[in-house]
């Protein structure tokens, strides 16, 4: 597969995919469940907070009392917690892309273009 980005008067950068090999596939696989243990957990955290925020906001205009018995973290990470696979969240393919397109040649190019943009303004 071959990958490239371009817009009006630049040319940015190409990449081509070889098939995967077993180590890299495997490689990527080991990125996915780091990510699945720090990041994911990260975003849910974030959006329990913001839940309960959002709760005792409602339950303080309606001028009512807190419930004593609070939403648990525990429970909301079962409930919500989702898995990077070919399902979902993207798997193999998906890290790959991350790891090999965006952040070594989209970003960069990306930067380049507003930089060269703010100087010409």
């Amino acid at each position: 597969m071959f990958w490239a980005c371009f817009t009006y008067n630049y040319k940015g950068p190409c990449y081509i995919y070889y098939p995967k090999t077993e180590e890299q596939k495997d490689y990527y696989e080991e990125q996915i469940e780091t990510l699945d243990e720090t990041e994911i957990k990260e975003e849910l955290r974030a959006a329990f907070a913001e839940q309960e925020a959002k709760k005792e906001v409602k339950w303080t205009a309606a001028g009512k009392k807190f419930p004593t018995r609070r939403a648990l973290w525990e429970v909301f990470w079962n409930n919500y917690q989702q898995k990077r696979d070919s399902h979902s969240r993207g798997g193999v393919n998906n890290i790959r892309y991350t790891y090999k397109v965006i952040k070594p040649l989209l970003i960069p190019f990306y930067h380049e273009i507003m930089a060269q943009r703010q100087s010409s303004e």
